[in-house]
């Protein structure tokens, strides 16, 4: 079957029609099409977008109504977010919403570019606590709401006045706290009494799918949280940075004659998150360019790397395809990177870019609403990942790189922290813990910072005593006697589930038995 009868019969077998949603009033010689595609194993696939017209086709898209055109599109989306209780508070929706969309993690990159909503949201999907907080407080203010962002120590919330008071909700953590009265409490009523948090009147579950769950909650309601809190001399209001509707450029995508989007895939050799904390929240884009076209790409999404052959301008700059030069460039993150003019005379020139994987994520019935110019000639097919790596495989490969890096670092000291840590002292958890804070702060120290906070790793230690066997847990003592063994353990810390770190050291003990 040749690709215009591969089409035709795509238009046949799926419902093609108006975009859902999109406004009355449109340019006249635009189409828009909406098509469901039914994967049969959502995280072995992906979306194959193919133009086999002979005209650029430009267009905006949405996959179960994510990928956003403007900061109004996000709002009109929470505005239909379903609700979690009868007659549900916006404000509390859009909580909602910020926690299903971004993953805490370290940010991409510490620069002011990357304070947008839209990058954020379409293109990252992760960021620590400050940026979720501005994310959040920034999309109350576009509900009307007067907010707050207080910069606690250690930990940055926002608030939200509703109903004469102020309310915190907590995207990063995914909580917020009851006072006495059943109210959402605010910041100032947690740090007069933190025992809403060590004892709340309720818990709150989001029953989102993280990994880390027992994890997430244990720090929620956690002694130390409760500390950060109450520490008021260190508490304060600041302003935010997220001040306007930052969209550089209109969310469209101009696809070639013969090019292909295909999405989501996974390199675990670009830049992901530094460690994985909730749901796997970052994934790649592809854009094929076939040879000999020659014309701009302004899709507003981050750019990780490109390949092929050719000569182009990344933001007004001039690069060699697959030269050092523009692979330092755009590794740097420096400013955002999306906007390119491509000379393919030499040949095919492919552009991977960061995609929301929350957004991404197939299920097994995905809406795609497209609407652009020439979308009648997109060839839309859902495939195999074939050489590209599934989302456990990406993740494994991450995990990898993690403990790489960290054990280098740990080995680079090994003399100076065996000493630090000293052998055939760990006899119980509380040594594990001990050691474990001694190992970091000594890290930490020497200008290698473990990326994951403090609070996670006591809450990752208090996970594995509460779910370790303790005939088990004796010989894992054992096994961490050895200092260049409990290197390997804080590493697992800094990348692995509690869950994952019981496994891991289960197969480590196995080895070393066969040994």
């Amino acid at each position: 079957m040749n690709r215009r009868a591969l089409f035709t019969s795509l238009l046949l077998h799926f419902y093609v029609g108006c975009c859902l949603g999109q406004e009355k009033s449109q340019v006249i010689d635009q189409d828009s099409i909406g098509i469901v595609l039914k994967a049969d194993s959502p995280d072995q696939q992906r979306i194959r977008i193919e133009n086999v017209g002979l005209d650029d086709a430009v267009f905006s898209f949405k996959l179960n109504g994510q990928f956003f055109k403007s900061t109004d599109d996000v709002i009109q989306a929470i505005q239909r977010f379903e609700n979690a209780v009868d007659n549900e508070p916006i404000q509390q929706k859009t909580w909602r919403f910020v926690c299903a969309s971004i993953a805490y993690n370290l940010p991409l990159v510490q620069n002011h570019w990357q304070q947008s909503p839209l990058i954020l949201l379409n293109s990252i999907g992760y960021d620590k606590c400050g940026n979720q907080a501005e994310l959040l407080a920034f999309l109350w203010r576009k509900l009307g709401f007067d907010t707050r962002i207080w910069s606690l120590k250690g930990h940055i919330v926002p608030e939200v006045f509703a109903d004469g008071r102020w309310q915190m909700f907590d995207p990063s953590n995914q909580v917020y706290y009851l006072n006495q009265h059943g109210k959402v409490a605010s910041v100032e009523e947690l740090a007069n009494t933190p025992a809403l948090i060590t004892n709340p009147v309720q818990k709150v579950s989001l029953n989102l799918n993280s990994v880390n769950k027992s994890i997430l909650e244990s720090v929620s309601h956690s002694n130390f949280l409760a500390s950060i809190y109450a520490s008021v001399d260190n508490n304060y209001v600041y302003s935010p940075n997220f001040l306007g509707d930052t969209s550089v450029t209109e969310f469209a995508l101009r696809l070639p004659p013969a090019a292909v989007f295909d999405f989501p895939l996974f390199y675990p050799n670009l830049p992901q998150p530094k460690f994985r904390f909730l749901d796997y929240n970052s994934a790649n884009a592809r854009l094929k360019i076939p040879k000999n076209w020659i014309g701009q790409i302004n899709l507003p999404l981050v750019i990780a790397s490109i390949a092929g052959e050719g000569i182009i301008k990344v933001n007004d700059k001039k690069f060699v395809v697959g030269s050092a030069d523009l692979n330092d460039y755009l590794t740097a993150f420096s400013e955002f990177n999306y906007r390119v003019e491509v000379d393919g005379s030499q040949g095919e020139i492919e552009i991977i870019y960061l995609i929301n994987g929350s957004f991404s994520s197939l299920k097994t019935y995905n809406q795609l609403e497209v609407v652009g110019t020439n979308t009648r000639s997109l060839a839309v097919t859902i495939e195999s990942l074939d050489s590209m790596y599934y989302l456990s495989q990406a993740t494994s490969q991450l995990f990898t790189k993690n403990l790489t890096d960290l054990l280098f670092a740990l080995e680079s000291h090994n003399e100076r922290l065996t000493k630090l840590i000293g052998k055939n002292k760990i006899r119980s958890w509380s040594d594990v813990s001990r050691k474990t804070a001694k190992m970091i702060s000594f890290l930490n120290q020497v200008g290698y910072p473990v990326p994951i906070a403090s609070e996670l790793i006591v809450a990752k230690i208090a996970e594995l005593e509460r779910t370790m066997k303790p005939k088990f847990a004796v010989v894992f003592f054992e096994f961490l006697h050895e200092p260049r063994n409990f290197m390997l353990f804080v590493a697992f810390l800094c990348s692995h589930s509690a869950d994952e770190i019981n496994l891991l050291t289960k197969e480590l003990l196995q080895k070393n038995k066969t040994k």
